[in-house]
């Protein structure tokens, strides 16, 4: 059975998570009280156990500015790891066309590196702020990511608008899924306006769209697998990235309203795109619609 991408786990990296946001804030006050010479030390109070607090110069706020973004830093990596465990691996059975064997092989899938749990993720600046979320991805016909589409500005999804970034100007990807680039929300309000219909470029120059030769993953997501012959097999279920390519397609059949069924996995690279009308086909060589129907046999059994 399709093992579940999504399911939900209570973490305690929700403190983490909670600690990382406040630490701006404490960080700005020792900025602002850093141009006094000394900082007085408060009155214990009344109750004992409360510590009496060191003489802080302007020096020391300083060096704890630095380890501060340090620690910021830390627990950004710390809570993106233990983020990662709220997603489980995807098993698939690998559709090998060079195999020799009939038996088939599994591997297994991290999901924070696929498109459907990027697209919607969160994209941050370098100091960690939330800028946008990613609404698309442009990519060729190769599979080479060309353009993430960011959302950016509004409220509740009103007012949002779109802009495009080079995907090379991606710094990293975190276990769940979040980008990181080097972009101020600033930056992005006065970036070109981005358009999915290509008529509205034609009307006005400054607004960008999607370049020839290059379309949406999202629509990618909705195409079909059909093998050697033309016949449609599977659905597309998710599109694996590595190192700014479409490393592997996964496909899903035998589903049951939706859900269930199973999953394949096969090179991107292997598959002969086909598009017309905005409607994609990925087709199979035929060594690998014969893997796949020996897949289906062995699933089915």
């Amino acid at each position: 059975m399709l093992p579940t991408m999504f399911k939900a786990r209570t973490l305690t990296a929700l403190s983490a998570i909670a600690l990382f946001a406040s630490l701006p804030a404490h960080a700005e006050t020792a900025i602002k009280v850093s141009g006094q010479a000394e900082v007085s030390k408060p009155a214990p109070g009344n109750n004992p156990t409360t510590p009496e607090l060191p003489t802080v110069t302007e020096q020391d706020l300083e060096r704890g500015w630095d380890k501060t973004k340090d620690a910021v830093s830390e627990t950004a990596e710390s809570t993106a790891r233990a983020v990662e465990s709220a997603y489980e691996d995807v098993k698939a059975a690998l559709i090998d066309s060079k195999s020799k064997t009939e038996k088939l092989s599994y591997i297994t899938i991290n999901p924070a590196m696929t498109a459907k749990v990027m697209i919607g993720a969160d994209i941050h600046d370098t100091n960690g702020k939330t800028i946008g979320n990613v609404d698309d991805i442009l990519v060729d016909e190769k599979g080479a990511a060309k353009s993430i589409i960011v959302s950016h500005g509004g409220f509740l999804g009103l007012g949002t608008k779109e802009a495009a970034l080079d995907y090379g100007m991606v710094m990293r990807k975190s276990t769940n899924g979040d980008l990181i680039v080097p972009v101020t929300e600033q930056s992005l309000k006065q970036a070109k306006p981005f358009s999915y219909d290509r008529a509205d470029a034609q009307k006005d120059p400054g607004i960008q769209t999607i370049p020839s030769g290059q379309m949406r993953v999202s629509a990618l997501l909705d195409s079909t697998l059909v093998n050697a012959k033309g016949k449609k097999v599977a659905a597309v279920d998710n599109i694996y990235f590595m190192d700014g390519m479409a490393s592997r397609l996964l496909a899903s059949f035998d589903e049951t309203l939706g859900m269930g069924g199973e999953l394949a996995a096969m090179e991107y690279n292997e598959l002969s795109l086909h598009s017309k009308d905005g409607q994609h086909q990925f087709k199979m060589s035929a060594a690998q619609s014969t893997r796949f129907e020996q897949f289906e046999k062995q699933a089915t059994n």
